[in-house]
């Protein structure tokens, strides 16, 4: 191993120059030596080496030297500091940024951002977790109750959801539409909850998780999707700390609201598809946050401290 591990190195050196550990430690230089500013490596609390790539910026170096024109197109690029980069690299007239309007006409989506009295964040201190269980499920029970077909509700982290599981099986909390959880090892539940959203069904997953991405909630299975708190990923990840370092302060929010951006997404799917679109954070409200989403959307923003209910679907109870 100590060989061939040597021969990546430099294959006209002699390997018996170098002990295991010295070759070991030659390789890892090899694996950095691109930039140091492209990759970090580090030990993980499971005691397990890791080598991670933190910026691709001189990837795309490559395709901007090689070709003509360089075209990036989706739904959610948006928020775009991470494009400044390529600003720099060429002739700032040469970088054109063009988005249009939705498909879907105003009356069709709107968004109801609701300044929870309690804030679902990672620094929440567990004598408030009651509370913050209690706020969670008098919401749920609120806007269901207003919301045809089927629900689908997206919680910070798996920690929380599962916390909110306990919570509602403990105090037996019963729902006007039936309850599905997401769960990580089982593939299984948007089938079950396909077959009765049209009945009336919530269902309950994660922000970055397998549903929140790529999914068709078209039509009846999401006339409505919410999103518990402001998903900051978790500052304890090391990798997280030197994108940050690297990228600015803004790379935290950027990412954050990219997430969210994605799970709104599940709300509309086509251009005669209609559905509300909740965030429950009070976070969401303040500038830097509300500013990050899609342009789309901003027109069709909502802020209220209590949600006082709606009559949005009034208008398609005749397709209903």
């Amino acid at each position: 191993m100590r060989q061939r591990i040597n021969g990546f190195i430099d294959s006209s050196q002699n390997v018996t120059h170098y002990s295991s550990f010295e070759c070991f430690c030659k390789f890892i230089s090899q694996l950095i030596l691109t930039s140091q500013k492209e990759s970090i490596l580090y030990i993980e609390k499971s005691n397990t080496m890791k080598l991670s790539k933190i910026n691709n910026y001189s990837s795309f170096q490559t395709l901007i030297d090689k070709s003509r024109n360089l075209v990036f197109l989706g739904g959610t690029l948006q928020p775009l500091n991470e494009f400044e980069i390529f600003k720099e690299r060429v002739d700032s007239n040469e970088f054109i940024f063009k988005e249009y309007p939705h498909i879907i006409s105003k009356d069709r989506c709107q968004l109801l951002v609701i300044n929870a009295q309690l804030e679902y964040s990672f620094k929440q201190k567990n004598e408030n977790l009651n509370q913050l269980m209690i706020q969670t499920n008098s919401l749920i029970q609120d806007i269901e109750k207003c919301i045809p077909e089927g629900i689908v509700i997206f919680m910070q982290t798996y920690t929380f959801l599962e916390q909110f599981k306990q919570y509602a099986k403990s105090n037996n909390l019963q729902f006007s539409k039936q309850v599905f959880f997401d769960e990580k090892q089982s593939s299984q539940i948007l089938e079950k909850y396909s077959e009765v959203a049209k009945k009336g069904a919530i269902l309950l997953s994660v922000v970055g998780g397998s549903l929140s991405e790529g999914i068709n909630f078209s039509d009846h299975l999401a006339r409505a999707v919410i999103i518990f708190g402001v998903p900051y990923p978790n500052l304890d990840s090391f990798e997280l700390k030197e994108q940050i370092n690297i990228n600015g302060n803004q790379y935290y929010d950027n990412i954050t609201m990219r997430a969210v951006n994605q799970c709104i997404g599940r709300v509309i799917r086509h251009k005669n598809d209609y559905g509300l679109l909740f965030l429950i954070d009070k976070r969401f409200s303040e500038d830097k946050l509300r500013l990050k989403f899609s342009t789309w959307l901003q027109n069709r923003i909502t802020i209220q401290n209590d949600f006082k209910g709606t009559n949005f679907f009034e208008s398609f109870k005749k397709i209903l």
